[in-house]
This record gives C-alpha cells, structure tokens and sequence, in this order.
C-alpha cells in the first residue's frame, strides 16, 4: 500500500509511491508561487477514462502537469496536456537534491504537526506586519512569552503563514523570514 501526502496546498491525499514523489511535493508546498496541488488517478479522454496518476500544480501562471525527472509518466497524459495546453513542471533529481535547500526543507517539513498557539501566531504575524522581513533571531527575540518559538515559526512556514528563504545557507538565526503574502 502506497503511503499518502497532504499539505495545506493539497486539494486531497496525494499517494506516493517512492521518495522523489514525496520530495517534489514538500519542495513544491514550501515554494510560495504554488497555490495548489491536485491528484488524478484518472483523466477522461473523449468517451474513455485513462489511467493518469498525474498530480497537476496551479500558480499564478496557471495549471501546470507535475513532472518528476527520472519517474515514467504515462505517453497518454502528457498527450492530453498538450491538448488542453497544460504546460509540464519538471522538477529534476539534482534540483531536489540541491543544498542548501534539500536540508532546509527537510527541517522545515519535520515541524509540520507542531501545534502553534493562537496568541503566538498573532504575535508572529504582527511582527511581521509592522517589518516586511526579519532574521529568524530577531522574530525570535521580538517575541515575549514563548518557548520554542523556532518551531512554531517552521510549522507556520509548512501551512504558508510565513515564508522562510530556504535557498540561503543553513537555516539558522540569520535566515530571513517574512509573511506567507509575498
């Protein structure tokens, strides 16, 4: 049994089969261009439903087909996304690999069940507010009243609350951190 994937931008339980499926879709929640994600196991074609597994990304560009380089995708639905325009999103091995990001990520992701109270949200996102972007140490500081407020302020990340700069090197007290509406 294939194991399943949500996030915030997910539209349903995305099933993924193998890690680069899994990698792709936290690289592409945590990438703040992308609004949503959507899962496909069929697409109809005319009068027929064909097989699809196709996971279809929206930005402000549009509707995109998700294309993980090295991972077999079905001749049929790249044919039908020619059809109705949609363009691939190709995502490579190399870039999903690519560090600093690959770690920062993976950080990230490991916060996304941290529970975050409601106070320290509100705290968080008026910091934020008032400066258009922090360095993690000074949200940490601005903040009065909590512990562990780098946890939360990864798990906000996770649901698109804050965005954090994930191509800078290692996450740590300088990495800059603004609201999720960029």
């Amino acid at each position: 049994m294939a194991c399943v994937f949500h996030s915030v931008k997910t539209m349903r339980p995305i099933p993924i089969d193998d890690p680069q499926t899994e990698k792709a879709l936290i690289h592409l929640t945590l990438d703040r261009n992308v609004t949503a994600i959507d899962h496909f196991e069929q697409i109809q074609r005319g009068d027929a439903m064909i097989k699809a597994d196709a996971i279809f990304i929206r930005d402000h560009r549009g509707r995109h087909l998700l294309d993980i380089e090295s991972k077999w995708m079905s001749k049929e639905v790249t044919e039908v996304a020619k059809e109705f325009l949609i363009p691939l999103w190709t995502i490579s091995k190399a870039s999903l690999q690519k560090e600093p990001r690959s770690s920062n990520q993976n950080e990230v992701w490991a916060h996304r069940d941290h529970a975050v109270p409601v106070h320290l949200r509100m705290q968080i996102l008026s910091e934020l507010g008032r400066r258009r972007a922090l360095r993690m140490c000074q949200l940490q500081a601005a903040i009065v009243g909590f512990k562990s407020t780098r946890h939360s302020i990864l798990a906000l990340a996770c649901t698109g609350v804050v965005q954090i700069d994930l191509e800078a090197p290692p996450l740590g007290p300088d990495s800059t951190v603004r609201s999720g509406r960029w």
